[in-house]
């Protein structure tokens, strides 16, 4: 934080360039100090539109996961046709799950 403080005295960026805290309608749910489940909502911009996936007419699902001493950003998004939807929550669970044995083993 304070050396995004310090670009935006500086000039370099206006400080609109680094928004604090979650987008507006997304629903976030905290599952520990390390994960963070998402729903961003249709036609919504949000942390599932971050990257690849383009806002319309369904909403994306996903979880974000701090992994390992350093730590690293373990990001997933994920949109599943309609009739597939329910899958959505087994492979959230199934990445929270890889990434928590996967920091024990490496302990």
């Amino acid at each position: 934080m304070a050396f995004v403080t310090r670009v935006i005295q500086e000039g370099i960026e206006p400080a609109s360039s680094f928004p604090i805290g979650p987008y507006p309608n997304e629903r976030l749910t905290y599952k520990n100090n390390e994960t963070v489940e998402y729903v961003t909502p249709a036609r919504t911009k949000g942390l599932g539109t971050q990257l690849r996936l383009q806002q319309n007419a369904n909403p994306i699902t996903g979880v974000a996961l701090l992994v390992g001493q350093t730590p690293d950003l373990l990001l997933l998004s994920a949109r599943l046709p309609s009739g597939q939807t329910g899958l959505t929550t087994a492979i959230i669970r199934q990445v929270e799950y890889d990434a928590a044995h996967a920091s024990e083993a490496a302990k």
